[in-house]
């Protein structure tokens, strides 16, 4: 068996709120930076870090947001597809439309 590595304590406190692995990389991790979000990085406890209300309060507004913005995404997604739909339809026929 491997010895394990030993279990960091530097990564960002969102990824912390959010119980999720950091790659501890700055000033922003892969995580935030992919899901689009605020990536907090300090030497001091954010005070939304309570483990009481505020730490619940702000975990559940990071949750929506990363639903609000995976929402975005998929919808900016489907509406290229469908401008890419309408450049490849306007390509077979023909500018005015006929063939």
């Amino acid at each position: 068996m491997l010895p394990s590595k030993p279990r960091s304590s530097d990564g960002c406190w969102t990824c912390r709120l959010r119980r999720k692995k950091c790659d501890e990389e700055r000033p922003v991790c892969a995580a935030c930076l992919s899901l689009e979000i605020e990536c907090h990085y300090s030497d001091a406890k954010p005070e939304w870090m309570d483990g009481a209300d505020l730490q619940r309060d702000k975990a559940e507004a990071v949750k929506k947001l990363i639903k609000r913005k995976a929402a975005w995404r998929r919808e900016r997604r489907h509406l290229q597809g469908l401008e890419s739909g309408l450049r490849e339809l306007e390509m077979t026929d023909g500018p005015d439309g006929l063939h």
